[in-house]
């Protein structure tokens, strides 16, 4: 897709045309690709006419960029037709709900069924077409998830995810009761010794804050159903946060009490009660809000709770335990 955008210069700032666009998200990068567009004649125009990147603007005029993407189908991800419950789309971006089980990239042991390939697959008329994953989400994490859909979206939304301009609401299930709001500040590194699992490093790890509120308490399970927020964006931060603080997530099998090395389908002995009843951790991407990288507008989404931690959170599991209480 090659994607088309103008802007009416309305302030009498002297700025050259790199000026500009840098003050709208552009990026060094993008900026010397739309200058190599085109043969060198280039894909920024002022007023209809083609013109160097120093060029300075003046109220009234009209700034014209455009963005040729590169071939996506050199980066052979096999396109795959898997249904997607998507939240929005528009030229710019895609936000998705995305299910318990699909991993985002392909990966060794993950070829098929990823989020990558079935984007792939739903833009497969677009040549140019580049998988951009903004918000990261664990195979087994549920929830809202933004990709972009070209080469500008993707520099400001990954800009602004890393000023924590992106605000994401995460729900889960963790084991034990937790009666008031509180934060884990830890920082977080890989575990030595392990390629997947990370743990608090107070020494060489990177900073990492979650801020988490509790919203029910289930007795049945003993479970309580929590809110977080992420200050940072940690490799399983909410998982080994939760986990250090002694109320790991149900069904985690990485970071849970002897949860058991199948995802929760045959926990070990030490493992909550309601990890039996859950094929993962439970944890969910509930909301995401942020400024539209081209257009500024607000934009806000949210995923509903899937079943399974529904099933849990009401007692409608097997043997019709009571269901969870608000604090």
């Amino acid at each position: 897709m090659t994607r088309t955008l103008s802007y009416t210069i309305t302030d009498s700032l002297e700025r050259t045309v790199t000026q500009y666009l840098r003050d709208h998200g552009y990026s060094h990068r993008i900026i010397a690709r739309l200058k190599r567009q085109g043969g060198g004649r280039g894909g920024i125009v002022v007023n209809g006419e083609p013109v160097r990147a120093d060029t300075v603007l003046l109220p009234g005029d009209l700034l014209t960029v455009t963005l040729e993407e590169k071939d996506g189908s050199t980066w052979k991800i096999t396109p795959e037709d898997i249904p997607l419950d998507v939240l929005y789309e528009d030229d710019d971006i895609v936000v998705v709900n995305k299910p318990a089980g699909m991993p985002v990239h392909p990966s060794a042991g993950h070829h098929e069924g990823t989020l990558a390939g079935a984007l792939y697959g739903r833009f497969r008329d677009d040549d140019t077409f580049l998988f951009r994953c903004i918000n990261r989400l664990d195979k087994d994490t549920t929830g809202a998830l933004i990709c972009a859909r070209n080469a500008l979206s993707a520099d400001i939304l990954n800009a602004d995810l890393k000023e924590r301009r992106i605000r994401r609401t995460y729900q889960a299930l963790v084991e034990g009761s937790i009666e008031r709001p509180g934060e884990v500040c830890a920082p977080i590194g890989r575990l030595p010794g392990s390629a997947l699992k990370r743990c608090v490093d107070m020494e060489n790890g990177a900073y990492a804050l979650t801020r988490y509120t509790p919203l029910a308490y289930c007795a049945a399970y003993d479970l309580t159903f929590l809110e977080l927020h992420l200050e940072t964006g940690r490799t399983h931060q909410i998982r080994v946060h939760m986990a250090s603080i002694g109320h790991p997530l149900i069904g985690d099998w990485l970071y849970g009490h002897d949860g058991g090395a199948d995802c929760g389908q045959n926990p070990g002995p030490g493992a909550a009660p309601g990890s039996a009843l859950i094929a993962r951790q439970a944890l969910h991407s509930r909301s995401l809000s942020f400024h539209h990288p081209v257009t500024g507008l607000e934009m806000n989404f949210s995923a509903p709770l899937p079943e399974d931690m529904k099933r849990l959170l009401s007692g409608s599991c097997p043997g019709s335990l009571p269901s969870a209480a608000p604090f």
